[in-house]
């Protein structure tokens, strides 16, 4: 698994409590530079930009391979694009730096170096096989909640499919977990 240093992590996040915003497509663009990377670039969605202390964000290099870089939030100009209704508060608007400094501690490689060569989305340790913990818990919610429902009416069941869909909810379930 991809990684930063026990040390630099720690001085990235002294505190637990640091917010962070996430956009690992490697959108911006980096030039190498003495002891790191000159970072330019605009990502879209920046869930939770708006009261971020920290950015996760991908870039190119110059040399074509891909990298994430970790930097302060007070270093990005957020642009007001995120007008969806009833998710005002995720402040999910795109967000822009230009000639940022980042240095090469604060960076790694999406792709580490020796690793196979299939494509991103075929690899077991994809970053974001990572994420699916929010979609996994809705879903698990969701299962739960049907059958607490179905549970609940003790009558018949609305038609006579619905044991085999929940059976078919559940292996689904199961095997996005495993």
């Amino acid at each position: 698994m991809v990684s930063l240093p026990e040390e630099v992590f720690t001085e990235l996040f002294p505190s637990p409590d640091l917010i962070t915003a996430t956009v690992l497509p490697p959108a911006g663009r980096a030039v190498r530079r003495e002891g790191g990377y000159v970072l330019s670039g605009r990502w879209t969605y920046g869930s939770g930009i708006t009261h971020a202390d920290r950015v996760v964000a991908g870039f190119q290099t110059a040399e074509g391979t891909s990298r994430i870089a970790v930097f302060e939030a007070a270093h990005v100009r957020v642009l007001d694009t995120w007008h969806a209704t009833g998710l005002r508060g995720t402040g999910s608007h795109d967000f822009e730096v230009t000639d940022l400094f980042v240095p090469e501690r604060h960076t790694f490689e999406l792709v580490p170096p020796g690793s196979r060569q299939e494509p991103l989305h075929l690899r077991a340790d994809n970053l974001a096989l990572k994420m699916a913990g929010v979609p996994l818990g809705i879903g698990r919610s969701a299962l739960n909640a049907a059958r607490e429902i179905l549970t609940d009416r003790r009558t018949a069941l609305p038609r006579p499919g619905a044991p085999a869909d929940l059976a078919l909810a559940e292996s689904l379930i199961g095997a996005a977990d495993a």
